[in-house]
């Protein structure tokens, strides 16, 4: 019953197969998990299943409006009733890179200007960029991570024990995403 003001889809994988679980759960949860005036960014919403069940759920069922922010490696797309208003973020590009992050700077500064102080915030995926989220604007909220990769979960866990992140296994996979929902 949990709601959350702000949500990034950014997993599970969306590529690599028709066996793996794609993101149709990801985005169809969020759907249902976000606040009434809330946000949620889906990460590669170029690939088709991000496309058209984001399209389903959030722009139809939910009425709201989609923003594109181009990256070089993945489009995001931001879903809200408005658009939000461009934010500085202090990270350079090349830190960005060097880091690992596959998000661009701007994609991460749109994500960033809608993060309050005491925001919930949920993302879908654990990554490089997990860290960064954890200790983004909002430091007096929380921030969660849902990971179906559970070596992965272990390993990051490892590296950063201190981040808040639930294994989740989605029993589908991509070639069921258009008969099953």
């Amino acid at each position: 019953d949990t709601k959350w003001d702000v949500i990034l889809v950014d997993g599970p994988m969306g590529y690599g197969g028709s066996d793996n679980p794609g993101r149709m759960k990801s985005i169809y949860w969020a759907s249902k998990m976000v606040v009434p005036n809330g946000h949620v960014f889906v990460h590669d919403i170029e690939r088709h299943i991000e496309h058209e069940f984001s399209r389903r759920y959030l722009e139809k069922d939910l009425g709201w409006k989609r923003f594109d922010i181009a990256g070089s490696r993945g489009d995001l797309a931001h879903f809200s009733k408005s658009r939000i208003s461009d934010v500085e973020f202090p990270a350079t590009t090349d830190e960005l890179r060097n880091a690992g992050i596959i998000l661009s700077h701007q994609q991460i500064a749109s994500v960033m200007a809608v993060l309050q102080k005491k925001h919930r915030f949920l993302v879908f995926g654990v990554g490089n960029d997990s860290k960064m989220w954890s200790s983004g604007p909002n430091t007096h909220g929380s921030t969660m991570f849902v990971e179906n990769n559970e070596n992965w979960t272990n390993k990051v866990l490892e590296a950063q024990p201190s981040l808040d992140i639930r294994f989740v296994d989605y029993k589908c996979n991509m070639a069921e995403a258009f008969t099953k929902y």
